[in-house]
This record gives C-alpha cells, sequence and structure tokens, in this order.
C-alpha cells in the first residue's frame, strides 16, 4: 500500500478545509481516468489517499482546488517506480488419475503489460503437506501463452434492487470497497474488497425509504471516506460518517431533499473548501443543492427548477471560470 500526502500551507499556516485531487503529473489535465483519488484537508492542512499503485513507474502530483479565501495550488511531481517483481497466482489443477498412480498440474498466471514481456519461468515445487511439507517433485514451467483474462469471481451479493453505486476505501487498507444504494429493500451494503476481486460484506447500513442513489466523499473533514445516501421514498438524503475499518454512523438529522430523489453529485459548490450535495429530484423537476458545514451536517436544500423527469447528474466546470457547474439528463416518459 502506497500512501500520498499533500500539505497545502499560506505561508507558515495550514491551509483547511479544502478539496485536493491526487493525480498523474504526465497527463495535461488533471481529470477524468488522470485522477488517482481525492481528500479532504483536515484541521492539520493535510490531505492523504491510500491505494495499491501497478508495477510500472509513475508521477504523481497533488492540485489543491482552491476556495474563496485561498488560491488554488499544485504540487510538484513526485515519483514511485513498482516493481520490478510482478505478481502471481499459482493454481493446482485436480489430479488426474492414471494406472496405480497420479498427475499433478500447475498453473502460473503472472500480471503482463504487453504480449512482448516476458511471462513467469522457472520451476513449481508440488508439496505433501500433510507429511512435514515433503517435496514430491518439481516440474519446469512451459512457454507462456499472453491473453486478457475476462473470467470473474462469483459476484458478491447486496439487497434487492441496487440502483446506485459508491466505491472508496472504507477500511483504509489500499483496497477499493463499493457500497450499494437497494432501492427495493432499504439496506445500504457494504462489500470491503480483498484485493483479488472479491468482496466480504460488511454489517449492512439502514437508510430512508427506497435509497436510489449513493455518493462517497469526506463531509467531516477527518480523511475518512463518507456515505451519502438519497431515498427516494422519503424524500431525505441519509448521510453515514466512517469510521477507517469499513464501519459507519449515521448523522442524527437527514436532510431534506425535493420530491423523488433518484440522483446525487458531490462537489464545493460555494468556495468554502466543504463537500457539497446536489441532487436531482425526479418526481417535482428540480435539482436541489445542499451546502456542506464541515461536519457531516448541511445548509438546508435550495432548489432550482429543470424540468420535468431529472435522471442523472454530472458536476463539471464546463465554460473555464473556475467554478462548478451542472448537467442534467432529463428523461420523460411517453406513452402511446
Amino acid at each position: 500500500m502506497v500512501t500520498l500526502t499533500a500539505t497545502v500551507t499560506a505561508g507558515s499556516a495550514p491551509v483547511t478545509p479544502g478539496l485536493v485531487t491526487f493525480c498523474d503529473a504526465t497527463a495535461k489535465y488533471c481529470e477524468d481516468i488522470h485522477i488517482i483519488g481525492t481528500a479532504q484537508l483536515t484541521a492539520a492542512g493535510t490531505a492523504t489517499f491510500k491505494f495499491r499503485p501497478s508495477v510500472a513507474d509513475h508521477s504523481y502530483k497533488a492540485v489543491f482546488a482552491g476556495s474563496n479565501t485561498y488560491a488554488a495550488s499544485t504540487s510538484a511531481a513526485s515519483t514511485l517506480s513498482v516493481g520490478p517483481l510482478f505478481p502471481t497466482t499459482t493454481t493446482l489443477q485436480a489430479p488426474s488419475v492414471r494406472v496405480n498412480s497420479f498427475e499433478l498440474g500447475a498453473v502460473v498466471d503472472g500480471v503482463e503489460l504487453n504480449p512482448s514481456t516476458p511471462g513467469p519461468t522457472g520451476q513449481v515445487s508440488f508439496l505433501d503437506t500433510s507429511n512435514n511439507i515433503a517435496v514430491i517433485g518439481t516440474a519446469t514451467l512451459g512457454s507462456a501463452t499472453f491473453g486478457f483474462d475476462m473470467s470473474k469471481p462469483a459476484n458478491p451479493t447486496t439487497g434487492a434492487y441496487p440502483l446506485g453505486i459508491a466505491i472508496a476505501d472504507f477500511n483504509s487498507d489500499g483496497i477499493p470497497d463499493i457500497a450499494t444504494a437497494n432501492s427495493g429493500s432499504d439496506p445500504v451494503t457494504v462489500l470491503l474488497g480483498n484485493g483479488d476481486g472479491t468482496f466480504t460484506a460488511a454489517p449492512s447500513l439502514t437508510a430512508g425509504a427506497s435509497p436510489d442513489a449513493i455518493v462517497t466523499a469526506d463531509f467531516n473533514g477527518d480523511g475518512i471516506p463518507d456515505l451519502a445516501v438519497a431515498n427516494y421514498g422519503s424524500d431525505a438524503v441519509t448521510v453515514f460518517l466512517g469510521s477507517g475499518g469499513g464501519a459507519f454512523s449515521a448523522v442524527s438529522s437527514a436532510p431534506a431533499t425535493g420530491d423523488g430523489p433518484i440522483a446525487m453529485a458531490v462537489g464545493d459548490f460555494n468556495g468554502d473548501g466543504y463537500t457539497d450535495l446536489v441532487v436531482a429530484n425526479n418526481t417535482d423537476g428540480t435539482v436541489g443543492v445542499l451546502l456542506g458545514e464541515g461536519n457531516g451536517s448541511f445548509e438546508p436544500m435550495v432548489s432550482y427548477a429543470v424540468g420535468a423527469g431529472p435522471v442523472s447528474i454530472a458536476v463539471a466546470d464546463f465554460n473555464a471560470d473556475g467554478k462548478l457547474d451542472l448537467a442534467v439528463a432529463i428523461a420523460v416518459l411517453q406513452l402511446v
């Protein structure tokens, strides 16, 4: 696991609050696939992000988004070389029966950057774990075959009718985890990543009626990802504050939304350095902005009419003025 840490200061004084984005320093813009992760500045003026990079030479930078008080800034690039060892997975094949004997086989899968990268070479030892780890025999690996594996582990189970999904490292182990909003069963499912494509279920979270959307961000500035869930059936947002170990606690009061909240996004819309929420309210045709107060609570919603049936919402700076804008998808059902 690698930890990226950014410190933002004004002179010698730490800057807080604010949002820091960690990204690929070789990219022209710190956007989309070039973003490694984001983190809120703590009271010490630092933001951290933990992850597990791939085998390669990397270059990272940190970008402070700026606020009404402090100008934006970008760090110098920091390099990281991961390697030279490539991870492998060895699988023991089921023994095949011969006359008075068995045949053991093993397959070694290795992560390859491209077809020209040599595959795993060397020998595999077959051990008898029931007899003091005795060596039964050894075999030399054959020539490698480069391929793209589309196989997947067993699908993790969520609640009924999952409509929303959010991804972050909820237990601080550097491995991405999943949270889903399950419209048909109300509880929110939290799945902690094992690092091999499988997940372990954590205790579910009780939200409002028919949770349709879920987002993650650090709403209270403690450096730990939190969750916000839009409840379509109860017209409110449930906020869960993360503990850093994969557990969450619900904020006592749920901010009210418009009628039928169906989608959400996050951003700092008023430039105060705190993370805010924007909600698309499907039934009453509005989007609502809930300004964060930096402690997990939000100010009452301010709504804007957008037309009948908003179903999705996105945040970006579309006119390059340094302020976040909104794009709302409208879907109106028409019957013939």
